[in-house]
């Protein structure tokens, strides 16, 4: 259950640079680099966390594997929103 925290705020930075680009008018600027590392790191890290547990055997490898699943769909789903409504050429 905590992984969702991990599901919740990857796409924010990204949102906020996108949304903060159209005022400021750049096209490349260093808030839109901060937020793409930093949803980088949310997604890895909700890669990783079931890793942790599995290997501390708080959960079982199954379990892990089935998260893992989940987490694939989960931001696949993500990007496939973010592709088809933002309507951008570029996604970052």
């Amino acid at each position: 259950m905590f992984i969702v925290i991990f599901y919740v705020l990857a796409p924010i930075p990204i949102m906020i640079a996108n949304r903060m680009q159209g005022d400021f008018g750049s096209e490349n600027s260093m808030g839109k680099d901060i937020a793409i590392y930093c949803t980088a790191v949310f997604v890895t890290s909700g890669f990783a966390f079931p890793m942790i547990l599995a290997h501390t055997k708080i959960i079982q490898p199954g379990a892990m594997g089935l998260i893992l699943g989940g987490s694939a769909i989960v931001y696949l789903t993500i990007l496939a929103y973010s592709r088809i409504f933002n309507r951008t050429d570029d996604l970052w």
